[in-house]
């Protein structure tokens, strides 16, 4: 169950990263509050639909459950195009991380936890583009050292770690005591959910961490030894 409960969240996973670009959207204060609402409703209402359709059709767990019930209704064109569906589907979610895990980097270094290079942006097109390169370049290494399974408990635990400092910063700063409640109740969720992880997602976030933090520090000492205001 605790497992079934992690990869539930990863389904459910990538309304938290809409406010990131936040900086280049239009209004945001209206647009941002909205895409957030309605990507969870939207993503709820899929699920449920294509479960409801799976059940209906008396669909089996195979290796390929959702093409084959797809197959059920529509013949081999339907597997086909929910084939498709998965691919535009995969599409989509590289396009979002690769918009938002850049400025995530340059969010850093422009708090001097990260050498302030990746802090610059191209001159024509204003991204962040050392950011990019970089996070290019970790994504290829992770999918060279990790399998998928792999993948996805990271993937998981880092979502929960974030999950859990933005749960502790509402019931912190909360402008009031709802807000500070729903903190606090988020921060336990966040921690339920963890304890469905196993050692080794634990074990991979750790290393990855200890290196991050690691960097961070030696980033303030260069930034101090230079006299780079913190």
């Amino acid at each position: 169950m605790p497992a079934l409960a992690l990869m539930t969240m990863f389904a459910y996973q990538g309304f938290e990263v809409v406010g990131v670009p936040v900086g280049e959207v239009r209004d945001p204060r209206r647009a941002v509050p909205r895409a957030v609402v309605a990507s969870i409703l939207l993503s709820a209402l899929l699920y449920v639909l294509v479960q409801l359709v799976f059940v209906g059709v008396g669909a089996r767990t195979s290796a390929a459950p959702l093409p084959d019930a797809a197959g059920l209704i529509l013949g081999p064109a339907g597997s086909t195009l929910l084939a498709l569906g998965g691919l535009v589907s995969m599409l989509g979610f590289n396009a979002g991380t690769a918009l938002c895990a850049p400025r995530y980097l340059q969010a850093l270094a422009e708090e001097r936890l990260l050498p302030s290079d990746f802090a610059l942006t191209h001159a024509r097109f204003g991204t962040p583009a050392v950011a990019v390169i970089a996070t290019t370049l970790v994504t290829l290494l992770l999918l060279f050292a990790l399998d998928f399974d792999s993948l996805v408990d990271l993937a998981v635990l880092a979502v929960l770690v974030q999950y859990l400092a933005t749960s502790a910063a509402l019931a912190k700063l909360g402008r009031n005591r709802r807000l500070k409640l729903l903190g606090g109740i988020s921060m336990l969720v966040s921690i339920g959910f963890g304890f469905g992880c196993e050692a080794r997602q634990f074990a991979y976030f750790g290393v990855l961490a200890a290196a991050g933090i690691l960097l961070a520090l030696g980033t303030r000492w260069f930034s101090r030894r230079r006299g780079t205001p913190s």
